[in-house]
């Protein structure tokens, strides 16, 4: 593996790991859309368990989802709906767990 590359995979996970933190709702949007354009998901492979959390109204949503990349769009096409019934300053917590597969070296 090159410098390079390395180098590119720290990022990636660098900017991946910035979404899984406590943050409105309004603003945890922005971040998924940010990592999706940026493209950080491409150095993972496998399934994907993933969870909204909103622990002020003790709710959470989960999915399964085939990639990152598509666990990103699912979390993001849900955060979009809460938005609906709530504030955009509602507290939301995003996770994930990788399924199989993990970074791809």
């Amino acid at each position: 593996m090159t410098e390079e590359l390395k180098k590119q995979m720290e990022e990636s996970l660098s900017a991946v790991k910035s979404a899984f933190i406590l943050r409105p709702l309004s603003e945890q949007i922005d971040k998924i859309l940010e990592i999706q354009s940026s493209g950080a998901g491409i150095f993972f492979s496998g399934e994907v368990m993933w969870h909204v959390s909103l622990p002020e109204y003790d709710k959470l949503l989960k999915g399964h989802s085939e990639s990152l990349n598509s666990a990103f769009s699912d979390m993001s096409r849900c955060l979009s709906s809460l938005l609906e019934n709530h504030d955009k300053k509602t507290q939301v917590l995003c996770s994930v767990e990788l399924s199989s597969g993990g970074l791809d070296e």
